[in-house]
């Protein structure tokens, strides 16, 4: 085998690519970590608002009941 400065520009060349790869597929590596802890934090955060809003229309609901007793309440004594 011929050691030539073309062998070795072409060894050199080779390590850089195959970094390069591996640089690559960490980062593919990492996107997907972040991917999946949004997706994570964006389904509880719906959950978390599909519970708001049903604690807000019970809690309308509770004060329109109130209301509607003391209108009974008030009704009844006069």
């Amino acid at each position: 085998v011929v050691f030539s400065l073309q062998f070795y520009l072409s060894y050199h060349l080779y390590i850089v690519a195959l970094a390069g790869a591996g640089a690559t597929v960490i980062a593919l590596i990492h996107y997907l970590m972040i991917l999946a802890a949004n997706w994570a934090y964006l389904k509880s955060a719906v959950s978390t608002h599909e519970y708001q809003d049903i604690k807000t229309k019970d809690d309308q609901d509770l004060e329109a009941e109130a209301r509607s007793k003391e209108g009974q309440n008030s009704s009844s004594y006069s």
